[in-house]
């Protein structure tokens, strides 16, 4: 819009929002295209979209996944309640419930997301470490 209307200012005029309103949009396009894809499925709040967008790029995922989740160890030490792998019914019907199981938080993310493969791949060889990579896969063949 800014580049539409030459100035910020004429954004804001032409949009009926403050400066600031437009400043703080155009911040939110420093962030990760994953965190802009969880902003725009509803996962990501503006509010941390915007300190999230003050993080350098490559940091911001961790940073984000960190304040999801500040107590890692505890959901490890969790036993598991239910079947993690729901029949294909309920898979496409049942919404998660409010304390879903790690695997199915995720599921959920990567469905809002779209989960390419590509772009799943590039996550996961930015998040985990070489080892963790052939954990994962070993895990995967597993399956």
């Amino acid at each position: 819009m800014v580049k539409e209307f030459g100035t910020a200012d004429a954004a804001a005029e032409k949009l009926g929002r403050s400066k600031g309103w437009v400043s703080q949009r155009r911040a939110l396009l420093k962030l990760a295209p994953e965190l802009q894809a969880a902003l725009r499925a509803g996962d990501l709040a503006v509010r941390h979209a915007r300190t999230l967008a003050k993080v350098p790029l490559e940091e911001q995922v961790a940073a984000w996944e960190a304040a999801q989740n500040p107590q890692p160890d505890k959901a490890k030490a969790e036993p598991e309640t239910h079947d993690p792998q729901p029949n294909s019914e309920e898979k496409d019907t049942a919404e998660p419930s409010p304390k879903a199981e790690p695997a199915d938080k995720v599921v959920q993310a990567l469905k809002k997301l779209g989960a390419d493969p590509a772009l799943l791949a590039a996550a996961v060889r930015r998040h985990y470490s070489s080892d963790e990579q052939r954990r994962l896969v070993d895990a995967l063949e597993l399956g």
